[in-house]
């Protein structure tokens, strides 16, 4: 399967060019818009690097590391990639969520993505400052909306901790 992508210093959406699409959104890869099928840049290079796709450019094929140099030059773009690599091997699907309040909208393991997410994932990574009163908006936001949040840091070494986050008021825990 071939994906157009735009590749001229900055990379794009891509965009499913030809092949069978409809296999890919079963399994929770992209997003219709119209007849097309468009696919977040680290969704791109999930499936490049499981040679599920190929990624052109405007001239030629683009690779792994192309790719992966592009992808790193975006606002949390390296990490953002490591923790939907993570998610997608443990069998979750991650979709793109609202930033700057969220990176992903998770989905429950083989739950199509049709279904309401189950939790919100923000990205920090090591040595990030974040407000506290952002992190509580945050919380608040995905508890109000009867989503569970999950803060995923992403350290120097790329490796990821995950901490599910609650709220506690008055002594008594709100999830």
């Amino acid at each position: 399967m071939e994906i157009q992508a735009k590749v001229n210093g900055k990379i794009m959406k891509g965009e499913i060019t030809d092949g069978s699409p409809e296999g890919l959104l079963e399994k929770g890869y992209g997003e219709k818009l119209g007849k097309k099928i468009i696919l977040e840049p680290y969704e791109m290079l999930y499936l490049l690097e499981k040679k599920a796709i190929a990624v052109k450019g405007a001239d030629s094929p683009v690779n792994f590391s192309e790719l992966l140099k592009q992808i790193s030059f975006q606002r949390q773009g390296f990490s953002k990639y490591l923790v939907y690599k993570d998610l997608r091997d443990r069998g979750y699907i991650a979709k793109e969520g609202i930033e700057p309040f969220y990176s992903f909208r998770l989905f429950e393991k083989g739950t199509p993505s049709t279904s309401p997410a189950k939790y919100r994932v923000l990205i920090i990574n090591e040595g990030d400052d974040i407000r506290v009163d952002k992190l509580k908006n945050y919380i608040i936001s995905s508890i109000t909306q009867e989503r569970g949040s999950i803060v995923a840091v992403v350290d120097r070494r790329g490796e990821i901790i995950y901490y599910k986050s609650f709220l506690i008021t008055s002594g008594s825990k709100i999830e």
